[in-house]
């Protein structure tokens, strides 16, 4: 899908800050882009899968305007209040179809290693988030509205 411009947001100390009302008017969009998707698709999703933590608001306001069930995979930099380098999945999602029909929502996509992460775990899923702050990430069946 092609990239859209950049969410009103305020920089802040180099982050960048988006409000809240920006943040679900961003969920609405994606959702409006996901029933666009869906409709080309042969079947709606089995599920839709949050990450824990950013990706479970989203997640959970995306499965709830789609009326599809919602799940969560808990993936984490973190250990403790230190940050490995590898992303590590502290609870997994048991799928015997390899993630096929899932769509995994998360709210952003920095370094990208979440969403592969979720790809070497799931095999199949399709992938939807918010914001992709790296062009680079190579996912197939993406969708993205910044």
């Amino acid at each position: 899908m092609r990239e859209v411009e950049t969410a009103a947001a305020l920089s802040v100390g180099g982050k960048t800050v988006i409000s809240g009302t920006a943040f679900v008017d961003d969920i609405v969009l994606l959702v409006e882009r996901l029933k666009a998707a869906m409709a080309a698709r042969d079947a709606p999703w089995r599920a839709i899968i949050g990450i824990v933590r950013g990706g479970v608001f989203p997640a959970q306001r995306v499965a709830e305007a789609l009326g599809i069930e919602y799940r969560e995979i808990r993936i984490s930099y973190y250990q403790g209040t230190v940050r490995g380098t590898e992303p590590m999945v502290l609870e997994g999602l048991a799928d015997d179809s390899d993630g096929e029909g899932l769509l995994v929502v998360d709210d952003v996509i920095d370094s990208g290693g979440t969403a592969l992460c979720v790809k070497v775990k799931l095999i199949l899923p399709d992938l939807a988030n918010l914001y992709r702050i790296t062009p680079r990430l190579k996912y197939p069946r993406a969708v993205a509205i910044r």
